[in-house]
């Protein structure tokens, strides 16, 4: 199960990510007769296991692997016209694992800290790191030739 944010139509909405296109969830729960109160744009009350609606979520996923090809195709929205929408969109902090920094460093032909040396391993991106799919990544004006 891959859930998603999505664009269509103007509005936000949450979906499962196929390779066919998008299946939503509102329109898969709808097809299964479930009657669903005003349902969160926030991806993350659908992710186990805390998730308010994470129990749902998989529930509609596993009846529709279960639905004929036919059906599962009237129910997956194609791809053109939709935009994909960053996960979480404003998140609190986004800390990220330095796992790979040594590796990146070496393949910019410098030789990478000592792990003894380089603590912590992590580093923080403000919220403004945080861009949907797709859309264009804006360098500041005084710094574009320090972004690789």
């Amino acid at each position: 199960m891959r859930l998603c944010r999505y664009q269509h139509n103007g509005n936000v909405d949450i979906g499962y990510y196929t390779e066919e296109g998008l299946v939503p969830l509102a329109r898969l729960a709808a097809h299964r007769g479930v009657r669903l109160a005003r349902l969160s744009e926030h991806l993350v009350d659908y992710l186990p296991p805390e998730g308010a609606h994470f129990s749902l979520a998989k529930d509609l996923w596993i009846a529709f692997e279960k639905l004929p090809a036919e059906q599962r195709r009237h129910l997956t929205q194609p791809f053109a016209g939709v935009k994909l929408r960053a996960p979480v969109p404003r998140p609190g902090k986004i800390f990220l694992l330095a796992g790979n920094y040594a590796a990146h460093v070496r393949e910019s032909g410098k030789k990478p800290p000592n792990r003894q040396d380089s603590y912590p391993y992590f580093f923080m991106k403000p919220q403004t790191a945080v861009n949907h799919p797709g859309e264009p990544i804006v360098l500041l004006r005084i710094s574009p030739h320090h972004i690789t």
